[in-house]
C-alpha cells in the first residue's frame, strides 16, 4: 500500500509537472508569435498598396467619359484632369469592375499633390484610384470597403502614430507581460490571458498592411477566448488571476514604473497623436451646444464629419468645458480640446483603478491594475486616437468604485448610457449592487 501510494503520488507529480511544462511551452510559443507580430505594424503601416497600370491605353469604346464638372489643373500639377482620368482608367481594378458592371462613370477630386479618381456603377462607388499630380503615377488603387473607409487603407499615422514603431510597441508589450508575470507559479493560465491580450497585435499588423480581409477574422479568436475567461471567472471564480510577484521593494519599483509609463503616455499624446472623427465630433457637438445650436439632424455637422451626431448628448456635454478653454477653429486641425478630454478621462480611469484596487485588496492590487492599464499598448492606442472611449472607461470604473451607493452608481451608468448605448449591458450586474462584496466575494 505504501508502494502503491508512493507510485500514485509520483504519477500525480509527474502529471502535474507535465501540465506545467505544457503550459510553459504554450506560453513561450504564444509570446514568440506575439512579438513577431509586434515587429510588423510599423513597417506594414507605411504600405499604401500602390498599383501600377498594366496598360496606358483603354479601347475608345470603353474609355470612361470625363465629367463636365472636372476640376481645373492646379498650378503645381503637371497632370490635368483628362490625363489623370486616362491613367486611372487603365488601372487593373477599374478594368475588372468594367468587365463586371459594364460602363462606368467617374468623378475627380483634387487633393494635396494628387488626383482622386472615383469610378461608379449603378450609383455606387466601386473603385478609387489615386494619381500623383506631378508624375502621373498610380499610387493607390482601392476596391470594396476600402473605397469608402480611408482608415482601412493602411495609411501611416492613421492610428497609433509612434506606438506602431517596434521600438515602442515591443518594450510596452514586454513590460505588460513580465511586470504582471507571477514567477513563483509560471504555469498559471493567467499568463496565457496576458498573451491573448497581446495577440491582437497579429490582427493589427494585417490592418496596418491594409489587409482587412485577414485582419478582421483574426480579431475574433482572442475576443471569444477573453469572453469565455471572463464569464468563467465571473460565475465560477478563479484563483488564477493577475497576481505578480510584488515584494515590498518590488511594489515600490512598480509604482515608479507606473509614473514613468503615465508620463510617457501624456508626452506622446501631446507630441505625436491624432484626433480621429470620433473626437472631432465631440468638439463640434460642444461648439454647437455653447452656441445654442442643434446637435442632431441632417446638415448639422460639417461635410468632413457628416455623421458626427452618432453619439448621445452626454458625450458632447463632456467636451463643453474644454471647447470653451480651447475653442474650435472650425476646421479639423490639432483640436486641443479633444486631446484634453482624452487625457483627463484616461487619468480618471487610472485613478479609479487605483481606488478600486485598494478597496478590494489593498495596495498590491491597486498597483497591479494601474500597471496593467498603463503598460497595455491598446489602452494607449485609444489615447493616441483621442477618441471618446476613455470617457466610458472612466465612468464604468468609478461605477464599480461606488458600487455600494445605489444613487451614485445609477447616475454614473446613466451618464455612460447617454453617451453610448453599450454600457446598458452592465445593468444586470449593477442591479445586484454590492451584495457580492457583502458575501465576502469581491
Amino acid at each position: 500500500m505504501v508502494v502503491a501510494g508512493t507510485a500514485t503520488k509520483a504519477t500525480s507529480a509527474a502529471s502535474g509537472a507535465g501540465t506545467i511544462r505544457l503550459r510553459l511551452l504554450l506560453i513561450a510559443t504564444a509570446l514568440v508569435v506575439a512579438l513577431a507580430a509586434a515587429l510588423l505594424p510599423a513597417s506594414a503601416g507605411a504600405q499604401s498598396s500602390p498599383v501600377a497600370p498594366t496598360s496606358s491605353v483603354v479601347p475608345a469604346g470603353e474609355a470612361t467619359e470625363l465629367p463636365s464638372d472636372a476640376p481645373a489643373k492646379p498650378s503645381d500639377f503637371e497632370i490635368d484632369a483628362a490625363h489623370a482620368l486616362e491613367i486611372a482608367d487603365a488601372d487593373p481594378n477599374v478594368q475588372a469592375k468594367r468587365d463586371q458592371y459594364g460602363a462606368l462613370t467617374a468623378s475627380l477630386e483634387v487633393k494635396p499633390g494628387e488626383w482622386e479618381v472615383s469610378f461608379f456603377a449603378s450609383g455606387t462607388k466601386r473603385v478609387l484610384v489615386v494619381v500623383d499630380g506631378s508624375t502621373g503615377e498610380v499610387t493607390e488603387s482601392w476596391t470594396g470597403e476600402q473605397v469608402a473607409w480611408p482608415m482601412a487603407r493602411g495609411h501611416e499615422g492613421q492610428f497609433g502614430h509612434i506606438l506602431n514603431a517596434p521600438y515602442v510597441w515591443i518594450p510596452m508589450a514586454l513590460i505588460f507581460f513580465f511586470a504582471l508575470f507571477d514567477f513563483r507559479r509560471p504555469g498559471r493560465i493567467a499568463h496565457l490571458d496576458l498573451l491573448v491580450l497581446l495577440s491582437f497585435g497579429i490582427s493589427h499588423a494585417f490592418f496596418n498592411a491594409a489587409n482587412i480581409g485577414v485582419s478582421v477574422p483574426l480579431y475574433y479568436p482572442p475576443l471569444v477566448y477573453l469572453l469565455c475567461r471572463m464569464l468563467y471567472i465571473g460565475f465560477k471564480g478563479s484563483t488564477s488571476v493577475l497576481n505578480p510577484s510584488l515584494t515590498r521593494t518590488g511594489l515600490k519599483w512598480a509604482i515608479v514604473l507606473c509614473c514613468v509609463l503615465a508620463l510617457f503616455r501624456v508626452t506622446i499624446n501631446i507630441a505625436d497623436s491624432g484626433v480621429i472623427d470620433v473626437g472631432y465630433a465631440g468638439v463640434i457637438g460642444a461648439d454647437q451646444i455653447t452656441d445654442a445650436e442643434p446637435i442632431y439632424g441632417e446638415g448639422v455637422f460639417p461635410e468632413d464629419n457628416p455623421t458626427g451626431d452618432t453619439y448621445g448628448p452626454a458625450n458632447y456635454f463632456m467636451y463643453v468645458p474644454f471647447e470653451q478653454i480651447f475653442p474650435w477653429s472650425g476646421a479639423w486641425d490639432e483640436l486641443p480640446a479633444a486631446h484634453a478630454v482624452a487625457l483627463l478621462f484616461d487619468l480618471l480611469t487610472l485613478a479609479g483603478l487605483v481606488v478600486l484596487g485598494r478597496r478590494l485588496s489593498g495596495n498590491r492590487l491597486a498597483v497591479t491594475l494601474a500597471l496593467a492599464w498603463l503598460a497595455y499598448p491598446y489602452t494607449d492606442f485609444v489615447l493616441q486616437s483621442n477618441s471618446n472611449d476613455s470617457i466610458l472607461a472612466a465612468l464604468l470604473i468609478w461605477t464599480l468604485v461606488l458600487l455600494g451607493r445605489p444613487l451614485a452608481r445609477g447616475a454614473l451608468v446613466a451618464i455612460a448610457f447617454t453617451a453610448k448605448f453599450a454600457p446598458l449591458v452592465t445593468a444586470p450586474v449593477l442591479l445586484t449592487g454590492d451584495r457580492g462584496v457583502r458575501r465576502g466575494r469581491p
